[in-house]
């Protein structure tokens, strides 16, 4: 069994810095969510056959811009709308095309680990996410956020995955130029009124 676990394992009520899977457990989540996958990573690491994916930010051109922050800041770049968002923030991001290749391993080889941090080895900040996204739509468009500073960091160390599991990562800007661009592809059908201004509250 592969299933998706979260970095909400870790405790999202402090920030969540480089974190390793040894540090795993040092902290109970807070919250249900994240009590939930710490408890079912409790159980995948007790077993023989079940393997946890800890994703923390994921890029998906099918993710809908009104639930996913990227695709929203991609949606607002085709529609013409400022990058609005409440607080810059620093994440771990991977590509669910990788996830899916990753999977196809773990299903075909012997992998001395039952859970790993799946994410690429830089981490990007919101802000940086916007940047490139306005030079991919040609704007040089960047956000603009209602709130100064940093919110609280969360991304993770990526060193037992690198040694475990050789899946080269898809490129930050080849992943965010196939979300702009099927966006874009699909841009008649995105109405300004849909777009989720949650991430302005």
């Amino acid at each position: 069994m592969v299933y998706f676990g979260s970095g909400a394992e870790y405790d999202k009520t402090r920030e969540i810095i480089n974190v390793t899977e040894e540090q795993f457990g040092e902290r109970i989540p807070k919250n249900k969510y994240g009590f939930g996958k710490y408890i079912m990573n409790q159980h995948c690491r007790n077993s023989e056959n079940i393997y946890n994916l800890r994703i923390f930010g994921t890029l998906n051109k099918y993710e809908r811009y009104t639930k996913n922050v990227v695709s929203n800041l991609c949606a607002k770049s085709i529609l013409g709308l400022p990058l609005t968002l409440k607080q810059d923030c620093k994440f771990s991001w991977v590509d669910i095309l990788d996830v899916c290749q990753v999977i196809d391993y773990i299903l075909k080889n012997d992998v001395p680990h039952n859970d790993w941090n799946i994410a690429l080895s830089k981490k990007f900040c919101l802000s940086e996410i916007a940047s490139i996204i306005g030079k991919i739509a040609g704007t040089n468009a960047t956000a603009i956020f209602e709130i100064k500073g940093m919110n609280k960091e969360y991304t993770c160390n990526t060193r037992r995955f690198n040694n475990d599991i050789p899946i080269p990562m898809t490129d930050i800007c080849a992943s965010l130029s196939n979300i702009y661009n099927h966006l874009f592809s699909i841009k008649d059908s995105i109405n300004k009124n849909d777009i989720d201004n949650r991430w302005n509250k």
